[in-house]
């Protein structure tokens, strides 16, 4: 970040600092690909970012994941609505809320763990899990994927989440 020194003008420093905040994000994210996202800076800082980075960005043509998600779903709500026998998801049903939410949690804390031993084959094997039950707890409120994405899409535009957190979506970084 450029700073004002004894022998340069801060106006000029202040001038250039709105360019040298996203300069300075640019490169925090470079030294940290691990934490850098598209929701925490410019797409222009995505393409200035190392490899490892833009790997990360959604490929273009390959399988859709909201598609994956809704035909996971769907199976789900089949199940709840036409039972098959000797079905896990049927087993979840039936047993009700109490166990859905205690597999949530089971895989929550599953994903922790993997995440903690960092092995990627776990993490991703552990999310699989969290995001199907998940899934599970959503068909038996009764909420849609569609809901939920909706939900993400207004938090991503600053709407509700921001309501109750006080937050104002503006980062004061930036």
């Amino acid at each position: 970040m450029r700073r004002a020194t004894p022998g340069s003008s801060a106006a000029a420093a202040r001038s250039s600092g709105r360019r040298a905040r996203r300069l300075a994000t640019s490169r925090r994210s470079r030294k940290s690909p691990t934490t850098a996202t598209a929701t925490h800076c410019s797409c222009a800082c995505i393409r200035r970012a190392s490899p490892a980075i833009r790997a990360r960005t959604p490929p273009a043509k390959k399988a859709d994941l909201a598609a994956v998600l809704y035909d996971l779903y769907n199976v789900i709500q089949d199940r709840r609505l036409n039972p098959v026998e000797g079905s896990y998801t049927n087993y979840l049903f039936e047993k009700g809320q109490d166990k859905i939410l205690k597999k949530v949690g089971e895989e929550a804390v599953e994903t922790i763990i993997a995440s903690k031993n960092n092995v990627r084959k776990e993490i991703l094997y552990e999310m699989g899990d969290l995001w199907y039950h998940c899934l599970v707890l959503l068909a038996y409120h009764n909420i849609s994927p569609e809901e939920l994405f909706a939900e993400l899409m207004g938090r991503r535009k600053g709407a509700s989440y921001h309501k109750f957190t006080g937050k104002t979506g503006v980062r004061p970084d930036l």
